[in-house]
């Protein structure tokens, strides 16, 4: 009996208890009727992670059936996917077509960008003009549901004005709260805005299957998004939309809506299996919802082996800073700030991490001070470099948990006498009295 002919005869049997009907439509892709993949990570019965997801496979099937048999029970959803023929009845022509979709999902894609996203070519918005609070609010977007803090969903493919004002009013008012440990007088994330993005900003890398073969939702999609596949991008681009490009040597950049082979690329030795990735620029200078876009590219499964952001490494002049916004409910931001420095290749070896809420009319932010520090391995980092009051203070003696502060001299050594090193002003020296340090 065939793969197509068990699954048909199961779902036949579970529909003669009654046909359902569908109720209020939404948009959606026929046949992924559970649209929220859920992660164990770590295998102890709790979910992890819920990311967005646009693919039809095996884990569309018990939403579709309870679609079928219990629509009370039904997202809205799960029950425009399971309409496969959208009549607004989820009966046997269904269960055909819905078993159909399963074994091949060939251009269910396709009709998701025509029917819901528009057949025109996506219009992308002009850039906003804080550069860097529009760094931070594209870094902070995200498939995962829970990392998603200005609710863009699954069709946001650009942050709202709105929200970048917003951000650029937090980052102000943080970097003013931020302390002077270094004692320049400047509030000390001055100047600390991302220098690196944590991708791309208007590229993503796919692999395709076979690109000799003919990939009807691979071309449906870059049609949307205004990129010729026959075109390839010239000259390379080196930084890729990452980076803060030399203003004395700028790199060349991609932004024609063109395709760049970078493994795999010659179709007279290409054989099924074999791996072609491909970089795909799109059409704007700007911001664009990259991991979105990815996820949508990753469900022309019959097309594309996986898609995924041109995640950014390495830092920028051995430094990266990356600001992490949560919504915290009730117009409440929670931030993250870290400042990197050191072997930024794999993860920057030192780090100053600053923890901050702001609130939507921005009359209560707070940083908590003095930030927390950490370090790859004891002793590498010089985290206030400047001698003007920095006192840090290591309360193992391994490095793992340090702490510093903006305390005069005699304070530092008489309120922390506990630790089991200090350092003071910032020289990573350590010392067992005062005059020591003098």
């Amino acid at each position: 009996m065939s793969k197509r002919l068990t699954i048909l005869l199961s779902l036949c049997l579970a529909t003669a208890l009654g046909a359902a009907t569908a109720r209020a439509q939404v948009c959606c892709v026929k046949g992924n009727t559970n649209d929220l993949i859920e992660f164990d990570f770590n295998g102890d019965g709790s979910v992890d992670q819920v990311v967005y997801d646009f693919r039809v496979n095996g884990e569309d099937i018990q939403s579709f059936v309870t679609a079928l048999l219990f629509p009370s029970f039904a997202t809205e959803q799960a029950l425009c996917a399971s309409d496969m023929d959208s009549d607004d009845d989820i009966d046997d022509v269904d269960i055909v077509m819905f078993v159909d979709a399963l074994l091949d999902p060939t251009g269910l894609i396709c009709d998701y960008v025509n029917n819901c996203l528009g057949a025109s070519p996506l219009v992308y918005q002009p850039p906003h003009s804080d550069e860097i609070a529009t760094r931070i609010a594209y870094d902070n977007l995200s498939i995962d549901v829970a990392a998603d803090p200005f609710g863009l969903g699954k069709t946001g493919f650009f942050v709202p004005n709105a929200i970048i004002d917003r951000i650029s009013r937090d980052v102000a008012d943080l970097t003013a709260l931020s302390g002077d440990f270094d004692g320049d007088t400047i509030p000390d994330l001055t100047g600390q805005g991302p220098n690196q993005t944590l991708f791309a900003k208007n590229n993503l890398i796919v692999r395709i299957n076979d690109p000799m073969a003919m990939n009807p939702d691979y071309e449906c999609l870059n049609a949307f998004f205004g990129i010729d596949s026959s075109v390839n991008c010239t000259p390379p681009c080196t930084c890729n939309g990452c980076c803060l490009p030399d203003p004395m040597d700028p790199p060349p950049t991609c932004t024609s809506g063109c395709v760049r082979c970078i493994f795999g690329c010659n179709p007279e030795t290409f054989k099924p299996g074999d791996l072609h990735l491909e970089v795909l620029y799109l059409p704007t200078e700007g911001f664009v919802n990259i991991p979105l876009i990815s996820a949508l590219y990753a469900g022309a499964v019959e097309d594309i082996a996986y898609a995924e952001p041109d995640f950014c490494i390495g830092g920028v002049n051995g430094e990266r800073n990356i600001w992490k916004i949560q919504d915290a409910g009730g117009g409440f931001w929670s931030w993250t700030i870290e400042h990197g420095f050191q072997d930024c290749f794999d993860g920057c070896d030192c780090k100053i991490i600053y923890d901050g809420f702001t609130d939507e009319a921005g009359e209560q932010p707070v940083v908590f001070l003095p930030p927390l520090t950490t370090e790859a391995l004891p002793g590498v980092c010089t985290f206030f470099a400047t001698p003007t009051g920095a006192c840090c203070v290591d309360y193992l003696g391994d490095g793992s948990f340090v702490e510093c502060f903006d305390q005069s001299m005699d304070d530092c050594f008489s309120e922390n006498a506990g630790a089991v090193t200090i350092s003071y002003k910032g020289n990573n020296t350590t010392c067992d009295t005062p005059g020591i340090c003098d």
